[in-house]
């Protein structure tokens, strides 16, 4: 009889073990992750067509977020509202003719059918010059100002 109380006491003591790991880790994942949005804007007025690109050429992090129609953005991952904290370089693109997707431009070169007025050094993050540094959790807002 004390051998079939013993089992059950272990068996409820790593029952409650698992549910507090559960809990206590609940939200852990997503702890390094920093929010992040923000407006583009082109000689002081908005932006409304093209995409922000945050890279991490290091971590093997490139993302991006369209504009909106107010010029703002808002990164997301696949599964997650917010980037890995980091460092990021910035590009602002035009986006692809057909595709909806950015279109990363080597510095000289303008995509196919792109009529956007993105000036070519922001198209790429590597000459663009902007950078963002993104702590976990609430970041302030990103803007970005290009110049003609």
């Amino acid at each position: 009889m004390n051998e079939i109380v013993t089992s059950r006491c272990v068996a409820l003591y790593c029952l409650c073990l698992v549910a507090a790991v559960a809990v206590l880790s609940a939200g852990c994942e997503d702890r390094d992750i920093g929010h992040i949005s923000g407006k583009v804007t082109l000689n002081g007025k908005p932006l409304t067509k093209g995409s922000v690109v945050f890279e991490d050429k290091a971590a093997d992090i490139s993302i991006y977020a369209p504009l909106t129609s107010e010029g703002t953005y808002k990164i997301r991952t696949h599964d997650k509202g917010g980037l890995p904290a980091g460092t990021y370089q910035v590009a602002i693109t035009p986006l692809g003719p057909f595709s909806g997707t950015p279109v990363m431009t080597d510095p000289g070169k303008k995509p196919p059918g792109s009529e956007q007025p993105i000036p070519e050094k922001y198209q790429n993050a590597a000459t663009s010059g902007l950078t963002a540094t993104v702590q976990a959790g609430e970041n302030p807002p990103f803007d970005f100002d290009l110049a003609q």
